[in-house]
Formats: structure tokens, sequence, C-alpha cells
């Protein structure tokens, strides 16, 4: 029976809820956080996430994501969810090193390297998360925190439509990915492909 503890924010989602379900299934305890329990276009937002840090998982999974597909909201919503939820995560464990291994992952897009114009603030944001995983995971080198960032192609999620799309990825598929990376002591960027292509 694993002992290990994981925590997944943004549980209740396609690629999260997925993650949830693997996660329990490998025979982790999951505790599992969603927008009813941080909010983080709230400036609490990093209070709330310390608290659940508390917990002293060994596993900190984030699959918080928000897509604008009218490019009429302002920067903040698509920002402070896409970007601040995860530095609010990694502002945490600097601010607290853990005494024991955390690993932290977070989950990005393949539109960090191709921004389009049906989605230029969510291209934008996951080319910042991109940023933040080289800028944290060198400020953790050698510390008991290790930093992973995954970028999966087209999944078929809530969030996107991609009903039309000839080809995607599943939630599944992508929280399978996750669970491999879980046990893995490095830093880690993993760009995901279509499954033809690997």
């Amino acid at each position: 029976m694993n002992d290990r503890i994981a925590v997944v924010f943004g549980a209740r989602g396609g690629i999260g809820a997925a993650v949830r379900t693997e996660f329990l299934n490998a025979g982790y305890r999951v505790i599992p956080i969603n927008s009813s329990t941080v909010d983080f276009n709230n400036s609490d937002s990093y209070q709330q996430v310390s608290t659940i840090l508390d917990a002293d998982p060994d596993i900190v999974i984030n699959c918080v994501g928000h897509f604008d597909p009218t490019n009429t909201e302002t920067h903040s919503k698509t920002m402070d969810i896409n970007v601040g939820s995860n530095w609010s995560i990694i502002q945490h464990y600097i601010e607290n090193p853990p005494p024991k291994p955390v690993k932290i992952i977070m989950v990005g897009s393949s539109a960090y390297k191709s921004g389009r114009k049906s989605y230029i603030l969510y291209a934008a944001s996951k080319a910042a998360l991109y940023n933040i995983w080289q800028g944290a995971g060198d400020y953790f080198q050698g510390s008991t925190v290790t930093l992973s960032l995954i970028n999966p192609v087209r999944t078929r999620t809530p969030m996107i439509d991609m009903s039309t799309a000839a080809v995607c990825l599943s939630p599944k598929d992508v929280a399978l990915k996750i669970l491999s990376m879980a046990s893995t002591k490095s830093n880690q960027l993993v760009d995901m492909k279509y499954p033809e292509e690997t």
C-alpha cells in the first residue's frame, strides 16, 4: 500500500479528475482541491494554498487552467489562474522549505511555443510557465523540492472544445504520464506528443 500523499489542484476538471483517479488507483492518498476550496482570482489564494500544503504532501500536481476563446477578457483571470496558481505553490516552498522531498508538477500546454490569434493570453500564460519552470528549477537545485512541467498537445477536456479535432490526447493519457513522472527525483520538462508521433 502506497502511503504517499498527492495534492491535486483542479481535481474537478478533465485532466485533474483523471489525475485524481490514476493516483488513487496507484494507492496514493489524494487530497483533491477545486475552485470551491481555492479561488485563484482572490487575493487570499496564497494563504489558502499554504494552508493546504501544510498537510505535508509528497507530490503537488497543479491542473488548474483557464481559457478565453473570445479574447475579450482582461488579462487578470487568465494570468491569475494559469500562472498565479503555480506561483502560489512555488512561493509556499520558497518560504517554507520542506524537510522531506516534494515533487511539484505543473500542467502547461504545447501552446507555450505556438501563440495563435484564437488564444493569445492562454498561450502567453503557458509560455510564462516555461520560464517559471526554468527559474524556480534553478532556485530549488540541491534542495528537497523538484519541479516538473508537462506540456500536452491537444487534449479532449471540457475547458477547450476539441470535438471537431481529428487527433487528441485523452485526459487519461496525460494523467498516466504525470503518474510516471511522480517518482522521478529530478526536474523534468515533458512535451507530450500524439501517439502516432512517438
